[in-house]
């Protein structure tokens, strides 16, 4: 199931939290305390985007640190 390889990225003032499908679902309430979805990445495809120089790693980093 591809939800399974999907990682769930959330931001709180510039720190990361990083969880699985199935982690996300069991901590949704305590990530409502401030935490912002910033995205949801395949790794596998964000690795190799960011390996291959298909963009700046910084801004990469950036977009799932930082709320806009």
């Amino acid at each position: 199931m591809i939800l399974d390889t999907m990682l769930f990225i959330f931001s709180k003032e510039g720190t990361v939290k990083i969880h699985a499908a199935q982690e996300t679902l069991a901590i949704e309430k305590k990530l409502r305390d401030g935490w912002t979805h910033t995205a949801t990445i395949d790794p596998a495809r964000w690795i190799e985007a960011m390996a291959n120089g298909q963009r700046n790693p910084s801004d990469m980093l950036d977009e799932i640190q930082f709320t806009k």
